[in-house]
């Protein structure tokens, strides 16, 4: 099952892949969404609940409000809808850490509806100490780390020594093309909104279903967990991929299609092998997810044009930095040809690209920074034809099982009092500022970005400076700062 708060979009792939490997071993498996239980039971009242930055599931003071105001009673229908099934084991998804407020009432709950029912966790979010703490606590039976497929079903065999349950370490699955296809047949598509980041509106019914190829990158950027998760790249046959997305197009009747992937094109033999499928069988998906820039000797023409027929639409482009240096410092492996050709080839085949890009990175001098904000002037032509879609910009997180986190923990790396890291003059006033430095410059040269107006960065600002940027940074007549 799934917890607030996720996105609305669509319902995660994660329950679904687990219900098609268990019902393989003849288990009877029934998937709930209780995030857009909760969404469509208090869109009306607290929509700004799924906005990205809202903070009630991750501050204590706001959850607890939430939770006495509205939350409790949804809990506990919840846990008697989950007591009707009468299950033997309730398996819960942690995305991340938005959903440990949540999931701790959630467990608490439950135990009072199901005494005598087995939980466990499953997801990136049982890492690095959630799970363990929780089955410490006796509030668990088990906790899965790495890809759940195989070592969930080998729990309900018995088996309660298979890698990857309560933190033995996980063993990557080689052959993901042996998985059966993810089963979305327990959500009700109608739920859910393909305008998710405009909570406050109608829902529009689920336009966009998620789908994986890989796992793993071919990539390992410094300050990305993902090889912590899956050490290896591993793909699926292109064939097999196309023959997954007819399976949902004639199922589920959706065509567009977000990829989980790491990249879409790690692989590019496959990923030539799956267009090429794509358009054999005459299926007419839209495509979307995430891509590195790589040049016209890695993937030609040809290539792009049969992206397009195929039904790619939009790609998430991992720049990360406009400064060629602080790339190179993070083991991007970008070159700025490799950008352009990216951009032209997308531009020739009007494909659109949102870049995803940060400042602040804990090398970043101001000479740097000044080359990151060139970016904006050295590309705008696509963004005034319109290839270059809403860039997305962060200012630098240090995750825990990263490279960057590993580098500097002992070379320098603090935290002030806040909270914040620091590296030598690199403090957390120095990356916001920077960050509206980016965002008043791609305003200047008409982009418009993701997120225009981070509040969660004008709340520590002002805790920081004391200076509330509210005013010099209004919104547009459509925008609002949620939760302010």
């Amino acid at each position: 099952m799934t917890l607030p708060k996720m996105e609305i979009r669509a319902p995660l792939i994660g329950p679904a892949a687990l219900k098609s490997i268990c019902e393989q071993d003849g288990h009877i498996v029934k998937c709930f969404d209780f995030n857009i239980e909760l969404y469509h039971k208090l869109r009306t009242i607290v929509p700004e609940w799924w906005i990205y930055n809202d903070q009630t599931f991750m501050q204590d003071d706001l959850f607890e409000q939430a939770w006495t105001k509205h939350l409790e009673p949804c809990v506990h229908e919840w846990c008697e809808k989950i007591k009707q099934q009468n299950p033997t084991v309730v398996g819960v998804t942690v995305l991340s850490m938005w959903t440990e407020r949540i999931c701790n009432k959630f467990l608490d709950t439950l135990s009072q509806y199901c005494p005598y029912t087995k939980v466990v966790l499953g997801g990136p979010g049982t890492q690095p100490v959630y799970g363990q703490k929780m089955r410490e606590a006796k509030k668990i039976d088990a906790f899965f780390t790495g890809e759940g497929e195989l070592s969930f079903r080998e729990y309900l065999r018995g088996n309660r020594y298979y890698p990857g349950i309560n933190g033995t370490p996980s063993v990557q699955i080689g052959d993901m093309n042996s998985l059966p296809f993810p089963d979305y047949s327990d959500f009700d598509l109608t739920k859910y909104s393909s305008t998710w980041w405009e909570p406050h509106l109608e829902p529009t019914g689920c336009k966009w279903l998620y789908i994986t190829g890989t796992r793993g990158c071919i990539k390992k950027c410094t300050f990305c967990n993902v090889a912590s998760i899956w050490p290896k790249f591993v793909s699926k046959t292109g064939k097999t991929i196309a023959q997954e997305l007819k399976h949902y197009i004639d199922t589920t009747g959706v065509t567009n299609y977000y990829f989980t992937d790491s990249l879409l094109n790690g692989n590019v033999k496959n990923l030539e092998e799956m267009v090429d499928a794509i358009i054999e069988l005459g299926i007419k998906p839209t495509i979307k997810g995430q891509w590195i820039a790589r040049g016209q000797n890695v993937i030609g023409d040809e290539l792009w044009k049969k992206m397009r027929m195929a039904g790619f639409k939009q790609l998430l482009v991992g720049i990360e930095s406009g400064c060629y240096k602080t790339r190179n410092e993070m083991k991007k492996g970008v070159r700025e040809e490799d950008i352009e050709y990216t951009f032209s080839q997308a531009s020739k085949n009007k494909i659109r690209c949102i870049p995803l890009l940060m400042v602040g990175y804990p090398t970043e001098t101001e000479e740097d920074f000044r080359e990151n904000l060139g970016f904006w002037s050295r590309y705008k032509k696509y963004n005034d034809d319109g290839t270059i879609l809403k860039p997305s910009v962060m200012a630098t997180n240090i995750l825990p099982n990263t490279p960057l986190h590993d580098k500097f923990i002992n070379n320098g790396l603090e935290y002030d009092k806040l909270g914040h890291w620091v590296y030598g003059d690199n403090t957390m006033k120095v990356r916001i500022e920077r960050w509206f430095k980016y965002r008043d410059e791609a305003h200047r040269l008409g982009y418009s970005l993701t997120l225009d107006t981070p509040n969660h960065l004008i709340r520590e600002y002002k805790r920081i400076t004391g200076i509330d940027l509210h005013q010099k940074y209004k919104l547009k007549d459509t925008e609002e700062i949620w939760n302010d």
